[in-house]
């Protein structure tokens, strides 16, 4: 692209009628202003040396098509077409390099309701968005000092492909004049764990500094309020001189066994228990010992990137120089034609 773009700064100014005193000029002028451009452009943090390179470049090609733009606009104003063409064309060059070269990207763990700072911003997870399945969305609140809260809608979400489950992630993007802003989603976290233990009746199982047992199944009641069908397991938590019977429960709904988690009435109740399957023949239980609080906690990639709108801006300018160029023709043709009739 470099070549290309000297190149296209050169260009404007090497038409037929060009004098090679003129061209000199023209050429040194410009490559001044591309250097102080660039010179700037490494002072305000653009220290990579193929930045810098492209930078100039694409700075000589935009102020060389500008200056070429002036001169054919004093003429004719329709002659202007490929001066727009490839002033558009390097103002998308322009955007891209200085969006790479002064980007900043941070991973961030919101839990969900934890403001965490980066990049002069507060972000705020705020959870799901109900009723967005099954193309997930998630909250992303972002707020700079002094100014509102707004919010940002990110997406991720699993979908089967070829018989295996795949992640589909769509960045959030918060666009603004200066700069555009993505929150990438990358994961979902629970934080909280799961380990499986075995229960056989009447032999206790060291837990936490005391003792599991496994009591009996408790058949008496085997419905619950919404004529569930369910099954209760008793089990004995021992801890120090405490003593808690506990019932883990499992219900048959819709065609399929739930669980219902207990919280241990230890460690302020943060762990909890519930039994995952039962084998009635051995009298045995297979309980779930959950830790953790379980606050969910979404990990984003953020990326900072600034003069977007010039590449926006840019594929814009390239449309109307083609147009104008189009018309031109179009013009100068029909001029033409009434000319020779």
């Amino acid at each position: 692209y470099i070549p290309l773009l000297l190149l296209l700064g050169i260009g404007p100014f090497s038409s037929w009628q060009s004098k090679w005193n003129e061209l000199n000029k023209r050429v040194y002028l410009t490559a001044v202003l591309a250097a102080v451009a660039t010179v700037v452009a490494a002072l305000l943090g653009g220290h990579s040396i193929k930045f810098l390179l492209l930078f100039f470049a694409a700075s000589f090609a935009l102020l060389g098509n500008l200056i070429r733009f002036v001169d054919v606009a004093r003429m004719r104003l329709l002659n202007t077409g490929a001066a727009i063409a490839h002033f558009g064309f390097a103002l998308m060059l322009v955007g891209v390099v200085a969006s790479s070269g002064w980007d900043r990207t941070a991973e961030l763990n919101l839990p969900i309701g934890h403001p965490v700072e980066a990049m002069d911003r507060v972000f705020t997870y705020r959870g799901h968005v109900d009723g967005s399945e099954p193309k997930d969305l998630w909250r992303v609140a972002v707020m700079k000092p002094g100014e509102s809260e707004q919010t940002a809608l990110t997406r991720m979400y699993r979908f089967r492909s070829g018989g295996d489950y795949q992640i589909m992630r769509n960045p959030a993007i918060m666009r603004s004049l200066g700069h555009d802003l993505y929150i990438a989603p990358l994961g979902l976290e629970t934080g909280k764990t799961e380990k499986p233990m075995i229960l056989e009746k009447g032999k206790p199982v060291d837990f936490d500094h005391g003792t599991l047992t496994f009591l009996r199944f408790d058949v008496d009641n085997n419905e619950d309020q919404a004529g569930h069908m369910k099954v209760d397991a008793k089990v004995l938590l021992t801890h120090g001189e405490d003593q808690i019977e506990l019932t883990l429960t499992m219900k048959y709904v819709d065609g399929k066994m739930e669980s219902v988690p207990v919280k241990l009435p230890i460690h302020g109740g943060e762990n909890s228990i519930a039994m995952n399957r039962m084998m009635v023949d051995q009298q045995m239980i297979e309980a779930l010992i959950g830790s953790g609080s379980g606050a969910e906690t979404l990990v984003v990639e953020v990326s900072h990137k600034p003069l977007m709108n010039l590449l926006w801006a840019g594929t814009i300018l390239l449309l109307i120089g083609c147009t104008v160029a189009a018309v031109r023709r179009y013009i100068d043709k029909r001029t033409a034609e009434a000319a020779a009739a």
